[in-house]
């Protein structure tokens, strides 16, 4: 009974194997063994309730994103082994690419990012503005993005702000 009163209320769950994840409003993630519903691991570290929890396709790690952060845990022994920080705002949904070399994250900040599994660092972040408008740019803030992306860009020189449009021209 306890382990169905917990799944009901979970923001979110998942079964590998003969494991289930889940994702909770009390800012855990917890793995349980399906068979028993033992509690094996509980995997803490969130602020704020988690909104997405998932296995990496290999399912030697979890994946869990609530507050502004990601979580890598790994799923045998619970250890926490990366923070995914860059995002401002709750994250929404965060999963494993399917060679599980990169996750991709996104939040209500209207950004997606796209991070090395292996090292936690970003690799790309998408920002979407207004419109269909977005902007792509990388840890060195090299960007590229929609024709309408442009005109919210600016250039910055000491104390002088101009309009990146006005550089093209």
């Amino acid at each position: 009974v306890s382990c169905i009163f917990t799944v009901f209320m979970t923001s979110s769950f998942r079964i590998y194997g003969k494991y289930v994840l889940t994702g909770s409003f009390d800012a855990t993630a917890r793995i349980y063994e399906a068979a028993t519903g033992r509690e094996m691991h509980v995997l803490k570290g969130h602020t704020w309730y988690i909104n997405t929890a998932n296995y990496s396709p290999d399912g030697k790690y979890v994946l869990t994103g609530g507050d502004t952060t990601a979580r890598i845990y790994e799923a045998a022994t619970g250890r926490k082994m990366n923070v995914l920080t860059g995002h401002t705002s709750e994250i929404n949904a965060a999963i494993y690419s399917p060679d599980g070399k990169t996750i991709i994250t996104t939040g209500r900040d209207h950004k997606t990012i796209l991070w090395d599994a292996a090292t936690g660092k970003p690799l790309y972040t998408r920002l979407q503005l207004t419109g269909n408008d977005w902007l792509v740019y990388d840890e060195d803030y090299r960007f590229d993005g929609t024709e309408g992306a442009i005109n919210y860009l600016y250039f910055v020189c000491g104390l002088e702000v101009g309009e990146l449009a006005q550089l093209k021209d």
